[in-house]
């Protein structure tokens, strides 16, 4: 069975072959990832790294436009609601 690791673990590996204290080879045969899973988990910390480092602005317009997905769709059900009740009539 595959261990299991903390996100501080994931963390730690990553930065460790990022900073060159290990190969990516090495790091995956030690901590029994493939480096498939290492890339993953590395494009993933990355992401998360660029999203933390971006600013408040960028973080407010992704919620924005959330908000505005949902109530595109709120107002799409409620003029198809319209259009059935109408011809109910």
């Amino acid at each position: 069975m595959a261990k299991r690791y903390s996100p501080t673990e994931k963390v730690a590996i990553i930065l460790e072959v990022l900073r060159g204290e290990n190969t990516l080879a090495d790091a995956c045969r030690r901590y029994g990832i493939s480096q498939t899973i290492f890339y993953r988990r590395k494009e993933k910390f990355l992401k998360g790294a660029e999203e933390a480092l971006s600013g408040p602005e960028k973080n407010e317009v992704k919620r924005l436009k959330a908000k505005l997905r949902s109530l595109q769709r709120l107002a799409g059900k409620q003029a198809l609601i319209i259009e059935i009740l109408k011809k109910q009539d």
